[in-house]
């Protein structure tokens, strides 16, 4: 029987290495032919050009302003508020995610957010929650049992790691989080993204989990570290936590192969319209966008 890969290798696919053992294996058990395997790596490198010449990476600039300038008190604090809304916001959205979406669907959907889902930071949760899924438990009352100290964190890590930097500066934990303090942007972001992501469409869900996977992969968070550590030195603060902002950076590389690899499983088991799925990538990031905009114009109505 000749070599799956030999024989792939044929249609001239470049990048056939990336591709998983099971979707190969699955080649070779007749379920893809060559041409659909070509079809998702054009795919794939199409998903890679066209969102990275977005604006929220190619022209954000209130990253760019946070970045380079001495940062007052006021402007730390008001970030770390709105970006914590955000945070749980996101975490929000994505527990309305897999509560809308059916068990067909939660085996393509439930990765790309799964690892969202954190014990202490390290075990995944994905199994504990799926336990309320069709029960009575709320966002609410899962937030309310981290408050409180319980085993189940259901937060980003991000939200986590935040608060701690928040606790640094004399800020309290009730500061954070709480939509009465969002501004109108902030909350108008918090409320399209629970939308995109509990879209009856799971090609609209799926596609927005991915961009804001994608957009949080990139380089802002290096950006907002630039900004904390030059605010660190100024006030002369010796023991700042920004793991938050390092810890994303450092781990590049392991989300992206995550990431591409639950976008190649979804592309296997959907038929995906691709005009449709980008649309859907952009309109997530078009509102992260939003997001930095509104921080952008507080901070020009203060400076």
């Amino acid at each position: 029987m000749k070599s799956p890969i030999l024989a792939i290798q044929q249609f001239d696919l470049n990048g056939l290495e990336s591709l998983s053992d099971s979707t190969l294996m699955s080649y070779l058990d007749g379920k893809f032919t060559p041409v659909e395997l070509k079809s998702f790596l054009r795919f794939k490198s199409r998903i890679t050009q066209e969102l990275a010449q977005h604006p929220v990476f190619t022209e954000n600039h209130f990253i760019n302003w946070f970045s380079e300038s001495e940062l007052t008190d006021y402007d730390v604090q008001h970030f770390l508020i709105q970006f914590a809304i955000f945070a749980e916001s996101l975490a929000h959205a994505q527990f309305s995610q897999m509560q809308s979406i059916d068990t067909a669907q939660q085996a393509a959907i439930q990765d790309m957010i799964a690892d969202s889902f954190t014990n202490d930071g390290n075990n995944n949760l994905f199994g504990q929650l799926s336990l309320n899924l069709n029960g009575d438990t709320t966002y609410s009352e899962l937030k309310q049992h981290q408050v409180e100290g319980g085993l189940l964190r259901y937060m980003t890590p991000h939200y986590s790691l935040i608060a701690k930097v928040a606790e640094h500066l004399g800020m309290p934990f009730e500061l954070l989080g709480q939509k009465e303090l969002a501004t109108e942007s902030t909350d108008f972001v918090c409320r399209e993204l629970v939308k995109l992501y509990s879209h009856p469409d799971p090609e609209v869900s799926y596609a927005s989990a991915f961009a804001m996977e994608y957009w949080m992969e990139q380089g802002f968070w290096d950006h907002i570290l630039a900004g904390l550590i030059r605010y660190k030195h100024m006030k002369g603060i010796s023991d700042f936590p920004v793991a938050v902002f390092t810890w994303n950076g450092q781990h590049h590389d392991h989300y992206k192969a995550a990431r591409m690899k639950k976008l190649e499983h979804f592309y296997f088991n959907h038929v995906v319209n691709e005009e449709h799925f980008m649309n859907a990538a952009d309109d997530l990031l078009d509102t992260v966008l939003l997001f930095w905009e509104g921080l952008y114009l507080d901070r020009k109505s203060i400076h």
